[in-house]
């Protein structure tokens, strides 16, 4: 995660207005399931590899993506949080937290995309980068995770 000030990013994917997601990136298990991933994608649509090992390529919606190593990760423990204390009331739109420190996300549990084809996005996260369905909201859409999590 990154704030969207910090100019590294770029400018924001051509796929959405801005604010929006710029990328979303998945851990694999190893190099050999990036190489894999890369193969696959790179049937149809651009596909490269930073500097840092990070491949990147877009979902069948145009949605950027970022696959890497999850070897290559440092996870550092514990995280303190970034959310300071507020004294109530406060107002409805104050966000309490302090904009000053680090991002350090410790996990992320889930990722909602809203597409117009909710079938062709499931079967391009199942059938292109092996993700499983883990449930269904019958009346939304599919719940994935991506291959080799818990």
């Amino acid at each position: 995660m990154r704030r969207a000030q910090n100019l590294r990013l770029g400018a924001p994917g051509t796929n959405c207005p801005f604010p929006n997601i710029r990328e979303t990136f998945y851990g694999v298990a190893d190099k050999q399931t990036l190489e894999q991933i890369g193969a696959e994608l790179s049937k149809d649509r651009n596909v490269r590899v930073d500097a840092a090992g990070v491949l990147h390529s877009v979902d069948d919606s145009g949605i950027a993506l970022g696959s890497r190593s999850l070897s290559v990760v440092a996870i550092q423990r514990p995280c303190s949080a970034s959310i300071v204390r507020v004294s109530l009331p406060s107002a409805a739109d104050v966000i309490a937290a302090d904009h000053n420190m680090p991002i350090m996300p410790r996990t992320l549990s889930h990722v909602v995309y809203f597409r117009a084809d909710v079938h062709k996005a499931e079967r391009f996260y199942v059938d292109r980068l092996q993700f499983r369905l883990v449930d269904r909201f019958t009346t939304a859409g599919p719940f994935l995770r991506p291959a080799g999590t818990l």
